[in-house]
């Protein structure tokens, strides 16, 4: 090929090479600017969360926490009178079953369980969150020794005020035998005992018989006194059986109705319990994402299904 063809096939590739290899450069160039501009901008914090979060500012922040557990002490106080007065009165299903002649003349008592029913373990729960942890026992041993737990709103008030009027106040709680010392000295530092006394708190395996079911301890009373009243923040705290399915639950609770509000008082606990148990299948063998996925299957959104 002479040089004129050379040149005549030849430039317009060189050009277009030119204009290839500067429409790259400018691209490089753009790319590079968007990167430059992306490093510089501040990007948003990454947020970890817990699945306990909402439910522990809830407890230790809203006033409406407060004033939950200061109505229902209210409501208790207010049934101790005709309590006192009606010798067949009695809150204990354990009780209930035997003839009245039996037990009417026993002198009156009240059962409460302890935690998040006397003493809020919020704190606790609030460094699990900060920690990402999920309940461990050996943090809640460790939070149980250093007893420093507050007393929940009303329930010292309501404790004093059944004490004067001559009724037997006992705590059946599923903290374990050996945590019973360091929780009957915070419970006597926030005014729920008068004395350090092994009679006044029923715990875990302090009997073989006392199992994480209170049935055994609330019939052990019930032998003994004319039980008045239940206050807790678990279902166990008042029925046998807690620990079964969500719709067994249901049927529990209103075979009982007519005790809620009355004999029986409830104390709210967003925090845990037996409820989410039951949502669970009490099968905590399940990884939290299998956790999570079980919970979100039970949310009911009312939503209308396609057709």
């Amino acid at each position: 090929m002479n040089r004129f063809l050379m040149n005549r096939f030849c430039l317009p590739v060189v050009a277009t090479g030119v204009f290839l290899s500067c429409a790259g450069c400018a691209q490089r160039a753009s790319d590079a600017e968007t990167m430059q501009t992306a490093q510089a901008a501040p990007s948003a914090p990454k947020v970890e969360t817990h699945a306990g979060l909402n439910s522990t500012l809830w407890v230790q922040t809203a006033v409406e926490a407060r004033v939950s557990s200061l109505q229902a002490y209210k409501l208790a106080s207010l049934q101790l009178d005709a309590a006192l007065k009606n010798k067949s009165w009695t809150a204990s299903t354990e009780q209930a079953a035997r003839p009245v002649k039996e037990w009417h003349r026993l002198p009156p008592a009240i059962l409460l369980d302890i935690d998040e029913t006397v003493l809020d373990n919020s704190p606790l729960q609030a460094r699990l969150v900060k920690k990402g942890m999920d309940y461990d026992s050996m943090e809640f041993g460790q939070w149980v020794y250093e007893a420093q737990a507050k007393a929940i709103p009303g329930s010292v008030a309501f404790v004093n005020a059944a004490r004067k009027k001559g009724i037997k106040i006992f705590y059946i709680s599923n903290r374990a035998r050996n945590e019973e010392a360091a929780t009957q000295k915070n419970m006597q530092r926030v005014g729920l005992l008068k004395t350090i006394s092994d009679d006044q708190v029923l715990s875990r395996f302090e009997k073989v018989s006392w199992q994480s079911d209170k049935t055994s301890r609330r019939r052990f009373i019930a032998d003994k006194y004319r039980v008045l009243m239940l206050v807790g923040d678990d279902f166990n705290d008042f029925v046998t059986g807690a620990k079964t399915s969500l719709e067994e639950r249901e049927k529990l609770m209103l075979r009982h109705q007519k005790m809620w509000g009355e004999k029986w008082i409830v104390i709210p606990n967003p925090l845990y319990g037996s409820w989410e148990g039951s949502v669970l299948d009490f099968n905590y063998e399940r990884t939290p994402d299998e956790q999570l996925k079980e919970k979100y299957s039970e949310l009911d959104t009312l939503e209308i299904p396609e057709p």
